[in-house]
């Protein structure tokens, strides 16, 4: 009994041991997994924001009036360097929306429009498309001009979708007009709509009325999917179905054998331009001959004096595997929160599309110099550039204050009443109807970075005028006070009350401009705190209807923040 008594020991110890490792290499395979799942989501959610990026740049240059040519397409096309730049795509192409109400009438218009193309199929219905120009020109593509998506249910709900919002659609499942070979793949498109105006209208009655086509890009399902994981496979099977139903009729893709219904799957949803994918997820394991650490540490659990030594290390290396995984899967999922945050505008093919869109109103306005409606046009869409390069800026600011702790500022004397006027003047150039009031009192000197209260005073400034309510914009600077300066920003305009007590935060607006115009992202005020903080100043804001709106900036004199205050970081809306 006695001799039995370190075996029995060394059973137990080995047990209790082959169980802990097991259970945490299981562990470790789940994050491992969970973050290849991740990481998946992240390459599609990319590679989509990419094209509807590249949709939205070919609807600014068909928004202009004169009919854009085959060659000018073909050129416009050619700079996005689709094979490149964005694999799995067919082309991108534009349907026309015709005024006549059958397909005859139609293919006269488009040829008067100087678009060679025969508008099918010859059905009748109350509205007229035809797809008049598709890039590239090859045997597929020029199987689908002329064809009006809009007689088939599935395109024209993406299309009226698109029309309706103003932005990107994604289309359900569809087999494209492009398959012509007998291999057919599971398809679908991204539609954004083209207006007759600069910018999108703000009712849906308007969207409707000036509507004036779509440009749209056709993806087949399986040439997408595999340029999306490319070689970098992760360790998982992959499928992924149209909507919420996981059925054949909705399969769209799977990466390698299909998946059982049965067992341990992971189901997500992919909300992508309105529509929602189901992807199921499934582990694959790397195959290996050699034998689970488990199996090892049984094995060497007969020996009393090596069971210590291969236990300890095996719980620490698979505690310390463990860590990593969990610790690579939280990296992952914050990737992916920032990626969706920025990814619109931020993107890595975001400064191709934006190139694209000056290099094409350069071109455009050269050509048109005589024409003034033309011209005008242009350098709308011009300013439209101008505007989205700001917003790209203000990113970058609200990018350095998350993860800087704050912006950074270089104070030195100034004079805020300057400071002020400069803004001011500013505001004027832009917008000459502008009434302007401002009152200064005291002494207006103190250590500031002066470009950076610029900044302030010219979103505040901005967000007055833009909600004025035609009444004049009042502004105050109170150096009174021995250590501190107060300015006062005032309109008539009223924020909602819901919406003060998130004013200050990322990604918010402080209401409805009249006619939606300069609308932007909803940066300017977090970015005019981080900047009032960094000063060691406050920002306040008061808001009733009767009164209207003031923006209240105290700012203390010297170049130091009050002891122990350490500038706001801002969070994520």
């Amino acid at each position: 009994r006695a001799a039995w008594l370190p075996v029995l020991l060394c059973l137990l110890l080995t047990a209790a041991a082959t169980a802990l490792v097991h259970r945490a290499e299981r562990a470790a395979e789940r994050a491992a997994f969970a973050s290849d799942v991740l990481e998946v989501r992240a390459r599609i959610h990319e590679r989509m924001e990419s094209y509807m990026t590249a949709l939205r740049a070919g609807a600014g240059v068909l928004s202009q009036p004169e009919p854009v040519k085959a060659d000018e397409f073909h050129r416009f096309v050619g700079r996005l360097q689709l094979t490149e730049q964005y694999p799995g795509t067919l082309g991108i192409g534009y349907s026309r929306r015709f005024d006549a109400v059958d397909a005859a009438r139609a293919s006269a218009e488009a040829r008067e429009l100087g678009w060679d193309v025969t508008v099918w199929p010859d059905t009748p219905r109350d509205e007229v498309h035809g797809i008049v120009l598709l890039e590239p020109m090859d045997a597929r593509n020029r199987a689908a001009l002329g064809y009006d998506m809009h007689t088939e249910a599935t395109r024209r709900e993406a299309m009226d979708r698109a029309r309706d919002t103003g932005d990107v659609a994604l289309s359900g499942k569809v087999t494209l007009v492009q398959e012509i070979e007998p291999e057919k793949q599971p398809g679908f498109l991204l539609y954004s709509p083209v207006y007759t105006v600069d910018a999108v209208p703000q009712t849906v009655e308007q969207r409707r009325a000036t509507l004036k086509g779509f440009v749209y890009t056709p993806l087949r399902a399986g040439d997408l999917f595999e340029g999306v994981l490319g070689q970098e496979l992760p360790r998982v099977a992959f499928e992924l179905y149209d909507g919420y139903a996981t059925s054949p009729e909705t399969w769209l893709y799977a990466s390698a054998h299909r998946i059982p219904w049965t067992g341990d799957v992971t189901v997500e949803r992919l909300p992508v331009a309105g529509r929602v994918w189901t992807a199921r997820f499934e582990r694959v394991p790397l195959p290996s001959t050699a034998p689970s650490l488990a199996v090892v540490v049984a094995a060497l659990g007969i020996l009393l004096g090596a069971i210590a030594l291969v236990v300890t290390l095996a719980r620490d290396r698979a505690r310390e595997r463990e860590v990593r995984a969990n610790a690579n899967a939280k990296e992952s999922e914050e990737r992916l929160r920032m990626k969706q945050m920025f990814i619109g505008i931020l993107g890595h093919d975001l400064r191709s599309p934006l190139n694209a869109i000056a290099l094409g109103t350069a071109f455009l306005r050269r050509k048109h110099e005589g024409d003034a409606q033309s011209v005008a046009m242009i350098d709308g869409i011009t300013s439209s550039v101008t505007r989205m390069t700001r917003m790209i800026e203000q990113i970058l600011d609200l990018t350095r204050a998350s993860l800087a702790g704050g912006i950074p500022v270089m104070k030195k004397r100034a004079e805020l009443a300057a400071i002020v006027r400069d803004a001011v003047d500013e505001i004027r150039r832009g917008v000459p109807s502008a009434e302007i009031e401002v009152e200064t009192v005291g002494d207006l000197a103190g250590a500031w970075d002066a470009d950076r209260l610029g900044q302030v005073f010219s979103n505040l400034l901005g967000n007055a005028i833009r909600y004025r309510r035609d009444e004049p914009v009042r502004v105050t600077v109170d150096g009174t006070a021995p250590d501190r300066v107060v300015a006062a920003v005032h309109n008539a305009g009223v924020i909602p009350a819901p919406l003060l007590p998130v004013v200050f935060e990322p990604f918010r607006g402080s209401g409805e401009p009249r006619g939606g115009a300069g609308a932007g992202l909803g940066l300017g005020l977090a970015i005019t705190r981080a900047i009032v903080d960094a000063h060691g100043g406050t920002i306040a804001v008061t808001s009733a209807e009767g009164t209207g709106t003031t923006f209240t900036v105290m700012l203390p004199r010297d170049a130091a923040p009050a002891p122990g205050a350490a500038p706001r970081r801002l969070a994520p809306a």
